[in-house]
């Protein structure tokens, strides 16, 4: 890890360098981590895909020479919609982060959901199928195992005995009728709309945000609002939106670059 923390002193300085940027210009240095996360004590607990547990950032302040501040990287996200995304005037949503995981960020009356332990949000470690998959937590049948990027590349390559590894792949293949490319899509929207449904049946929220690079992809919007809007009692399309971010891929990034600012501003105490 300190290998990784020097890479990005070095990274620091030049950009500070090429841009001509004042060092006591600099507020802090936010990070969006792929995990559970105690901001307090500066500590990445778990994370699972990495297989990664209890890091602490609390030195990296001495070694960067800046404050660092560290998030949950759906936390972040969520975070970013609100300050700069299409949340800005929207305060009760889940931001689900569709990356090698998935990760979700609560956000309740304007204030981030984090819990008591600080691990609210996990949902890509709920179960949609019993004793289903391995998941790198520990458990069997996690959602990120069936709704992830990862998830459906690894799906794709399986069907078509393909080694793709770029979602733009797929998304040419569907473009162009391929059939096993619409099988794979049908079945990997089936699995996003089953945990989608759950968090809205949990949460009831008045939004759900769509994050990461999939959301760059139009053709996943109306297809999953067909499935998680079937038939119910509990609820229809006039109760919650579903949306993909405007920020695509860059939420979590931008969401660590607000960081420092929430202390500049002492907004940092709006988690609950």
């Amino acid at each position: 890890m300190n290998e990784v923390i020097r890479k990005i002193e070095r990274l620091i300085k030049d950009i500070l360098k090429e841009k001509n940027i004042p060092i006591e210009k600099v507020l802090g240095i936010g990070f969006s981590l792929p995990g559970t996360v105690n901001e307090e004590a500066m500590l990445l607990e778990m994370a699972p895909n990495l297989k990664i547990k209890n890091i602490s950032f609390k030195a990296f302040d001495e070694i960067l020479e800046f404050p660092v501040y560290i998030e949950n990287e759906a936390n972040a996200a969520a975070l970013a919609e609100l300050s700069l995304g299409i949340a800005k005037q929207m305060r009760n949503l889940v931001y689900v982060s569709i990356t090698k995981g998935i990760g979700t960020g609560i956000v309740i009356q304007d204030y981030l959901y984090k819990g008591k332990n600080k691990r609210a949000g996990e949902f890509g470690h709920m179960t949609v199928v019993a004793d289903g998959k391995q998941c790198n937590c520990g458990k069997k049948g996690c959602w990120e195992l069936y709704a992830s990027d990862r998830a459906l590349i690894e799906e794709y390559n399986k069907r078509t005995n393909k080694s793709t590894t770029s979602l733009q792949d797929i998304f040419e293949a569907l473009r162009n009728d391929d059939a096993n490319a619409k099988a794979v899509w049908e079945e990997y929207l089936n699995y996003l709309a089953v945990g989608i449904q759950n968090i809205i049946l949990i949460l009831d929220p008045h939004y759900i945000v769509i994050g990461g690079e999939i959301s760059q992809y139009e053709e996943i919007l109306e297809h999953l609002k067909e499935k998680v809007f079937n038939k119910n009692n509990f609820y229809n399309e006039n109760d919650i939106k579903i949306m993909t971010s405007t920020l695509k891929g860059n939420a979590s990034i931008l969401g660590a670059s607000l960081l420092p600012l929430q202390d500049l501003f002492f907004i940092r105490g709006k988690i609950i």
